[in-house]
């Protein structure tokens, strides 16, 4: 039997494209999303393709689409989460409520989902849990500093999990993408505009504006389903995959540089794209 990938937020960017390229490479395909019914995606016209419905911030939905899966193909190989949106801006113009919902979907459904899978993966004796974080997950930059935090949480978690599933036959990965041209800019960002004053405002808008345009800008999400291929694939323990546009510069960068110097290169460059 083919083998078979278990991928979250699939209905746009690089959830998306990584179900297209799995089912090109003759994957079976499990493609969740939080609203199938409601987003039609180009995933709907590929009668290959299993969709299922799946929040991450429903247990519920979570063991369902798990049950479904198993019936239909009777193991999973690959466990790919990649929901997420960003929440971005001053920390004092945010609510407790909004931090609590992004923790929940960026790092506390990713943890859930992944402890509802490993038993599966552990009765057979194998398996690979890809997990999507960013390259934030290792850097900071201004105003994320709520999506920085669930990026680096997800680095932290991955890095020992690996050490408790690899008795197991079990890998765990870490995918670090950079500027990926995706919705993700356009859909799935929330951005709290600060209320300090006129001038902050305005400056916090034009960091997060100069972002939002380096990622409209950046890498195809197709090299970014390729990476996370190759990590499914590998026999090796390499945990780390960094790819897209400036993801390997500004990593070195900010381990290199003392953080003054790293920090005015952020915001110098931020304040003129």
């Amino acid at each position: 039997m083919n083998k078979v990938v278990f991928i979250t937020g699939t209905s746009s960017g690089i959830g998306l494209a990584t179900a297209k390229y799995f089912y090109s490479k003759g994957w079976n395909v499990v493609a969740t999303m939080r609203n199938p019914t409601q987003r039609i995606t180009e995933l709907h016209r590929i009668k290959g393709i299993t969709i299922l419905h799946l929040d991450v911030c429903d247990e519920v939905s979570m063991k369902r689409a798990i049950l479904t899966t198993i019936k239909t193909y009777g193991k999973i190989d690959v466990l790919i989460n990649n929901a997420g949106y960003g929440l971005t801006g001053s920390l004092d113009s945010m609510t407790r409520q909004k931090i609590e919902e992004s923790f929940q979907t960026n790092i506390i459904g990713l943890i859930d989902l992944t402890r509802l899978i490993i038993p599966y993966m552990k009765e057979q004796r194998y398996g690979t849990i890809i997990n999507i974080s960013s390259m934030v997950g290792k850097i900071s930059s201004p105003f994320y500093s709520i999506y920085c935090s669930t990026k680096h949480a997800i680095e932290g978690f991955s890095e020992c999990l690996a050490f408790e599933t690899e008795p197991f036959g079990i890998k765990v990965k870490i995918i670090e993408p950079g500027f990926i041209n995706t919705d993700f800019y356009r859909y799935n960002m929330i951005y709290k505009k600060p209320y300090y004053n006129k001038k902050y405002e305005e400056f916090a808008h034009k960091i997060v504006k100069s972002t939002c345009k380096l990622g409209n800008n950046g890498s195809c999400p197709l090299v970014v389903a390729e990476t996370i291929y190759k990590a499914s694939n590998s026999n090796s323990n390499k945990l780390r995959y960094t790819v897209g546009s400036m993801s390997k510069l500004l990593i070195i960068l900010h381990f290199l540089l003392p953080r003054k110097l790293y920090n005015w290169i952020i915001i110098r460059t931020l304040s003129i794209t």
